[in-house]
């Protein structure tokens, strides 16, 4: 059974499901679907809680060791087993799947993972935790959505949002639901019992510009989004970020897209190109619109600019390093402007 995550709390008031797969990289509803989970389990006499960080070097064997063993606390236990990476492995997927043809009454087994590609998804594990439990996909709303989001975990948080501050708090926060999230309860915080919140009262609480990281700087360079792509770069020279990263990211992208574009003139179909980068799911239209427009020659352009960058960056070469990094992600995006710069730069 599939749930989202906007419904877990309604699932788990009609039922406690004996195994819970919650999976996604978004860490706030990650978090928090498990930490609902572990709730209504304590609420339903499952005291005790064995949590297990299933590494890269874990022993799978320990989660049939603790299913099995008898606990001197509680008779109801909950197993929260956390998997690092793209999946559990081999060993880890015969472990689950053991454990899923006979699963026990006073256990909930419950599996948290950052990441599981087409593969594990087709699994027979994966299939029967589907069958015999309940599958939380967790991840960000859209950006259409995301004001919604922030609409109703105001309301939950027992606020009364005008629509102006939902409006900007969704600008602000620019789809990072943990930002949004934290200045949510701040708000809650400093209004007290007066729970009407104004745009004002956002703009007043201390609320900080959009925390951009990196790989949404690629991403927006990726879609096209030129005026993203401005307001992401100008938020890191802001926030300190050194350039040196900022050129470390972009250079990765590069250097992935032009393998791809090689293959792609190659004859290589883009899927099977896809598929052997191992783009994720959720990137691969973004990485299939970007191809599109950039040609090998262009990213072979871009890499060249990119070598002069690292020596603006390192101060062997005069330059405004932002300017310059602008200018980089701008040519990602499909920015004419920058290859006329790039060629007027060349010509000087």
């Amino acid at each position: 059974m599939q749930v989202e995550t906007e419904r877990i709390e309604a699932h788990l008031q009609r039922q406690l499901s004996p195994v819970y797969l919650i999976w996604g990289d978004e860490a706030l509803q990650s978090g928090e679907s498990r930490d609902a989970i572990r709730a209504a389990a304590r609420g339903r006499g499952f005291d005790e809680r064995i949590t297990m960080i299933a590494a890269r070097d874990f022993d799978w064997q320990e989660l049939a060791s603790h299913a099995d063993s008898l606990s001197l606390f509680s008779s109801k236990r909950m197993l929260d087993v956390r998997i690092t990476g793209a999946g559990p492995g081999d060993a880890g997927s015969r472990a689950l799947l053991n454990y899923l043809q006979q699963p026990q009454a006073d256990l909930v087994l419950v599996i948290s993972a950052e990441k599981l590609d087409w593969r594990a998804k087709k699994s027979r594990w994966y299939q029967r935790i589907d069958e015999l439990g309940t599958v939380i996909h967790v991840r960000p709303p859209t950006a259409d959505r995301f004001p919604a989001w922030i609409r109703a975990r105001m309301r939950k948080n027992g606020l009364v949002p005008g629509e102006d501050a939902v409006m900007l708090l969704a600008e602000r926060a620019e789809g990072n639901l943990l930002a949004a999230a934290q200045e949510i309860e701040k708000l809650r915080l400093e209004l007290g019992a007066s729970n009407q919140v104004t745009a004002q009262d956002v703009l007043t609480s201390g609320v900080n510009s959009a925390r951009f990281d990196m790989f949404q700087l690629v991403d927006a360079a990726l879609a096209g989004d030129s005026a993203r792509v401005t307001r992401i770069l100008s938020n890191l020279r802001q926030d300190g970020t050194e350039p040196l990263v900022v050129l470390w990211a972009l250079v990765r992208e590069i250097r992935v897209l032009e393998q791809m574009a090689f293959a792609r003139q190659q004859g290589r179909p883009v899927e099977q190109v896809l598929r052997d980068q191992r783009v994720w799911s959720s990137r691969k239209a973004l990485v299939r619109g970007a191809l599109e427009h950039l040609t090998l020659l262009k990213l072979r352009e871009l890499l060249v600019h990119a070598a002069h960058l690292d020596f603006v960056a390192k101060g062997t070469r005069t330059g405004n390093i932002w300017h310059e990094l602008l200018q980089l992600s701008l040519g990602i995006a499909g920015e004419k402007r920058f290859y006329e710069f790039f060629s007027n730069r060349n010509m000087a």
